[in-house]
């Protein structure tokens, strides 16, 4: 079990590293809009450039949400580590993190491909489809595949939990 307790400690310090690189970017953000100063004429993000403030903070905005859900899955993938122990395993709440996860995983992705999507239509005038075939990681196939995983994990664990189950009521 020294793995588990390696990956505990793990999770627990990117949890904390991204939670907290988070809640200084909204200070920041918030400081900057509440405070009357205004975004710098030109913003460049994710190579577009971007000039009208309202376009700015609706993207903030949106980018914020996204990152919110990231850190939402990355807290429920911390529980659901906590939860793991040799005792108790294939329980309910186990089962629905893998699935909550998954789904999350999944409308993450989406939101991505639909926020880069019209990003290039309004920002470059294009309409690209298409697969990128940079990094592994990067690959929105490959994630959206690893949030079906997770589901078909959840799935495993349902299955597995009634056996459990049916194991414990035979004598």
């Amino acid at each position: 079990m020294k793995t588990l307790h390696l990956l505990r400690k793990l999770i627990s310090f990117i949890y904390g590293l991204f939670l907290i690189v988070f809640v200084i970017f909204i200070l920041v953000v918030l400081y900057t809009t509440l405070s009357g100063n205004e975004f710098s004429d030109k913003l460049t993000f994710t190579n577009y450039e971007i000039s009208n403030t309202f376009q700015i903070k609706i993207l903030l905005c949106v980018y914020t949400v996204i990152t919110s859900a990231y850190i939402y899955t990355l807290y429920l993938f911390k529980k659901l580590v906590y939860d793991f122990s040799p005792k108790n395993i294939f329980s309910s709440l186990q089962i629905f993190y893998l699935s909550r996860i998954g789904r999350l995983i999944i409308g993450i992705t989406i939101s991505e491909v639909i926020t880069n999507f019209l990003l290039k239509l309004f920002y470059k005038n294009s309409f690209e489809v298409g697969m990128e075939s940079g990094r592994l990681f990067e690959n929105y196939f490959f994630i959206i595949a690893v949030g079906l995983f997770f589901i078909f994990l959840s799935e495993i664990f349902k299955i597995a939990k009634n056996q459990k189950e049916e194991n414990e009521l035979t004598i």
